[in-house]
């Protein structure tokens, strides 16, 4: 949440966020990636399911000025 106009026209943000299930890791099932990192056995991994998410930016820019505005979204 650091999303930022600088002088010289520049929109900055560190982390725009993420796409894909929102109770998952890296897409992937949030139970089989815990269980395999505490117990370091190999399981199957699974696809997470359920509420899916896609966070960005939208940056408005001004013609020779650069950027006008930067705000988050999700979708």
């Amino acid at each position: 949440a650091d999303e930022c106009l600088l002088p010289r026209g520049s929109a900055y943000i560190s982390d725009i966020g993420m796409c894909g299930p929102q109770d998952g890791v890296l897409g992937l099932n949030r139970d089989v990636v815990i269980r395999r990192f505490l117990e370091r056995i190999p399981l199957r991994q699974l696809s997470a399911k359920g509420d899916v998410r896609a966070q960005g930016i939208i940056v408005e820019l001004e013609s020779g000025a650069g950027a006008r505005s930067i705000r988050r979204c999700e979708f």
